[in-house]
């Protein structure tokens, strides 16, 4: 593949290989929190979100990572960020 020059087709993309968890998107508000690699809140993102893990992106659509619900504190936190 490298030889050949075709190893590009071969690569996936890490929101692909993350796309079995569903999307989640911050409000503007929460866009300096996700940034930073801090938990954010229900009410800051713009869709209800599962209780499983979840790709996190901001406002803007960028990907931050995966988060998941902790349920105690009622708030996302992260898993694994990709910045």
């Amino acid at each position: 593949m490298a030889e050949e020059g075709t190893i590009e087709n071969h690569i996936l993309s890490v929101e692909t290989v993350l796309n079995e968890y569903p999307a989640v998107h911050s409000r503007p508000e929460g866009d300096r929190l996700l940034e930073n690699g801090n938990a954010i809140k229900p009410k800051d993102l713009t869709e209800p979100a599962a209780d499983s893990w979840v790709r996190m992106y901001t406002s803007q659509g960028r990907f931050i990572g995966i988060y998941t619900r902790d349920s105690q504190k009622q708030r996302f936190i992260p898993v694994k960020m990709f910045l």
